[in-house]
């Protein structure tokens, strides 16, 4: 009796096994996921890379995860490294250096995005950007400028002169045709292709239908997912080469090439598949120069809640460059 009792439970602890994990599999399977390749709130190729100042193009946020944990507003704080013998945070200045504040409706699209600049203590400029609609399937969305002011005596004053705006990409939309669309810079009219179709990426073939000139931008992919980022000089040449490499849908590396140096970007995951920071690497030709090492503290959400850049110098001894801290604000 005992032993039939035995083996009626080691049948049905085993039944629960295999309904347990047919569900799993079932819900890894809806929703296109592996245990390994978590979803996350940040797009870590488009927030930390040169994507973080195309205002165009909304889309450093998972908005579905925004959504899902009523987030309202992310505030990034860049401190400068002190000048002080240590590197930990109690010596870093109280004022930082820049802060971007985002601001999310409560669909977790992008609203509003607020550019701070500070110089010894002081505020020196101040820009802001508001979203009237959402991105669309690529990830263009219209942008306002909102406000622009310089800060003099603390007293804020209006600018209106396009040099202001040199570090960030705003464009206009042109047009989408089968596998590609066109925007143009809305301050130099230089245009920027995206290229969907691989039929449209040899070099003659983008020559043939665009004819673009040395300053427009190529890119293969979409703004969401970019594969490769240049310009072209003499119809074929590709300058300013940016490559970003996935694997298993995330981020894997991104190198840049701009003779005579190039650089690698590798991101690093811990063991549930969540980004834990990236090393920069330097080269010259093929010898290694130097690398910067960045590290995420994750909250409880897995996105950075701290994120330290370090320096290493050519005896493989750390240097602290600068520190960001990210804060999170919630819907009631």
């Amino acid at each position: 009796m005992n032993r039939r009792f035995s083996l009626l439970f080691a049948v049905f602890v085993l039944f629960l096994f295999v309904l347990f994990s047919c569900q799993e599999d079932r819900k890894t399977k809806l929703f296109g996921l592996k245990k390994s390749n978590p979803p996350t709130l940040i797009y870590n190729h488009l927030l930390f890379s040169d994507f973080a100042n195309e205002f165009s193009f909304p889309i450093w946020f998972n908005d579905s995860l925004i959504q899902l944990h009523k987030i309202e507003k992310i505030t990034r704080n860049i401190y400068p490294k002190s000048l002080t013998s240590s590197d930990t945070y109690d010596s870093l200045y109280q004022v930082p250096s820049e802060i971007v504040i985002y601001e999310f409706d409560k669909l977790g699209q992008v609203r509003k995005v607020s550019h701070i600049f500070y110089f010894d203590d002081r505020k020196i400029s101040q820009f802001e950007y508001v979203y009237p609609y959402a991105a669309n399937k690529i990830g263009f969305a219209s942008v306002r400028l909102d406000s622009m002011v310089v800060f003099k005596d603390n007293i804020p004053v209006p600018l209106n002169t396009s040099r202001d705006l040199e570090i960030f990409a705003l464009y206009n939309y042109v047009k989408s045709e089968k596998g590609y669309s066109i925007f143009t810079d809305r301050m130099t009219g230089d245009f920027l292709y995206c290229l969907l179709d691989k039929k449209l990426i040899s070099p003659l073939e983008i020559d043939r239908q665009f004819k673009p000139n040395p300053r427009d931008i190529i890119l293969i992919g979409s703004p969401k997912k970019p594969e490769k980022v240049y310009h072209v000089e003499n119809k074929i040449n590709e300058t300013k080469v940016k490559k970003f490499t996935y694997k298993k849908g995330k981020i894997d590396n991104i190198r840049s090439n701009s003779y005579p140096f190039h650089t690698m970007r590798n991101f690093s995951y811990d063991k549930n598949g969540y980004c834990i920071g990236y090393i920069d690497s330097t080269f010259s030709e093929s010898n290694y120069l130097t690398r910067t090492i960045t590290d995420f503290e994750n909250n409880r959400i897995s996105s950075p809640r701290k994120i330290f850049h370090k320096k290493e110098n050519s005896e493989g001894k750390m240097s602290l460059i600068n520190f960001e801290e990210f804060t999170y604000e919630y819907r009631k």
